[in-house]
């Protein structure tokens, strides 16, 4: 059997798209008795429990036929805490939507319920499955304040693409550890498009193409060659080799959703295969960043989160869009981290290649607590 569930965001949907939690309940079925079927069925239950209006957002952006069941599914209780200075985002994203005004209302009702909704901090019930034990030590990685930016060379606007270009030639030519030869043979179009954000590698079972896709965002903070190299390193070396390695593994199940695998290994190859001050400056970030691991009060996360994206130099945007991920998206982000972390701790004890030969036919999840 070879399966996967598609979906990145699956997490965040599950509790209004009951068609794709189905879908995940069969997967789970299918495991049978396997230790990973407990894991995926402990996530996707608690996952269940709770409502992201954001989600629901995207959810239906990409399929606004399914709003009457979206939001027949939804109970008030379940709504995760919305601040209200991020609200008007989603009033403006709600006003946008290809649905009927009824829904539309609707859906702002839901919005203001979650601005009155009570803020819990689930990050342990997140994670505690997934690292076990282990959650305790790799949040101790975490250090007391946010690193000043380094000052970086700027790309002009209109050189971004062959910029982009020269940094993956030379990637290739210069940068490949040994393990990693083989990402010289992944073949992907390299797409550049105005949006926010940096950057996206999508394999093209993702994108129902014929072709990997690295998409390059087209922004003024793009358009910086040291943090731009990073990113690249991040998805090519780490999601791209990821996509290929499992493909030769013929791994019995992928979850794209399994943010701490896959974000979590792509961070560990932006951190440590090609070491650069950026890349230190940009694990410090993250590390800086666990510091609201825990926290439960509401405006010191406001002020301190925005805080911090401002010290490290970015616009508004992404500052408000870090806000919005922490609140409706939650674990996301730290998902990266303490991915990486482990992984900084794993390869300590085995090679790169070993710990991959050692997942050829298996699960491919947040199965961390199997791999131990």
């Amino acid at each position: 059997m070879s399966d996967s569930i598609k979906p990145w965001d699956w997490h965040y949907r599950v509790g209004f798209d009951h068609s794709l939690a189905e879908h995940i309940r069969g997967v789970i079925k299918a495991l049978g008795s396997q230790p990973e079927s407990s894991l995926l069925s402990e996530q996707l239950t608690f996952f269940s429990s709770m409502i992201s209006i954001a989600a629901l957002c995207d959810a239906v952006e990409e399929a606004p036929g399914k709003i009457e069941s979206f939001l027949a599914a939804i109970e008030h209780h379940q709504l995760l805490h919305l601040p209200a200075v991020l609200s008007q985002h989603l009033t403006d994203r709600v006003s946008q939507l290809s649905v009927p005004l009824s829904a539309k209302k609707e859906m702002n009702h839901l919005i203001k319920a979650a601005e009155n909704s009570v803020f819990e901090n689930h990050h342990e019930t997140i994670f505690c499955p997934v690292f076990g034990a282990g959650l305790d030590h790799l949040i101790s990685k975490q250090i007391a304040s946010m690193p000043s930016p380094l000052v970086d060379k700027i790309i002009p606007r209109n050189a971004l693409k062959s910029t982009v270009h020269h940094l993956l030639d030379r990637l290739m030519a210069q940068s490949i550890p040994e393990g990693f030869e083989e990402v010289k043979d992944i073949k992907f179009e390299v797409v550049v498009k105005e949006g926010l954000g940096f950057a996206e590698y999508w394999p093209a079972e993702l994108l129902e193409h014929t072709q990997n896709q690295l998409i390059i965002f087209d922004n003024p903070e793009q358009l910086k060659q040291g943090a731009l190299q990073a990113t690249l390193v991040h998805e090519v070396l780490g999601h791209g080799f990821f996509y290929f390695l499992k493909e030769k593994s013929n791994a019995q199940l992928l979850d794209h959703g399994a943010m701490c695998l896959i974000e979590g290994w792509a961070t560990w190859c932006e951190w440590h295969i090609l070491s650069t001050p950026f890349s230190q400056a940009f694990r410090a970030a993250r590390l800086a960043g666990l510091r609201w691991f825990h926290e439960k009060d509401t405006g010191k996360l406001l002020h301190g989160i925005a805080e911090d994206m401002r010290k490290l130099g970015y616009a508004e945007e992404i500052v408000q869009s870090t806000l919005l991920y922490y609140f409706q998206y939650p674990g996301f982000s730290f998902s990266y981290t303490l991915g990486a972390l482990w992984f900084e701790n794993k390869f300590k004890e085995v090679s790169v290649d070993t710990f991959f030969q050692q997942l050829k036919q298996r699960c491919w999840g947040d199965f961390f607590l199997v791999w131990e």
